[in-house]
């Protein structure tokens, strides 16, 4: 009997120490993360400054995009997805139409939930 009481002891003082530790070790962490900032902020400076966003939304007649929620730009283009419409539109830098693909659907060129997209060399990788 006098065994089996050192074993359940032993068995909560272990517990108790490994919620201890778990305690301490999420406090350091939140304590840490919140005043250590080593990094720099990120710049703004290198962005492109678009000045006149009216020529990218709309054409003559139609809008062209309804709901951008994605914006890379590559070699000189602006690529947009357009998740009012679900497609993906491709500008030159002075707002002229080059490509737009896609549409809602679940076939061939359709999408279903157009999330975001890579840009490789030549290639286009979207995520759906």
């Amino acid at each position: 009997m006098f065994k089996k009481d050192v074993l359940i002891k032993i068995a909560v003082y272990k517990f108790v120490l490994l919620r201890i530790l778990k305690i301490l070790l999420a406090y350091f962490l939140m304590v840490y993360g919140c005043i250590y900032h080593n990094e720099k902020e990120p710049s703004l400076d290198n962005l492109y400054k678009i000045t006149d966003v009216s020529r990218f939304l709309s054409s003559d007649t139609t809008p062209l995009i309804g709901w951008p929620t994605r914006i890379k730009e590559s070699d000189g283009d602006i690529f947009i997805i357009d998740a009012g419409s679900y497609h993906v539109v491709k500008l030159d830098m002075d707002g002229h139409l080059i490509l737009s693909f896609g549409r809602r659907g679940r076939g061939p060129g359709e999408f279903e939930s157009l999330t975001g997209f890579w840009i490789f060399d030549d290639s286009l990788m979207v995520y759906d």
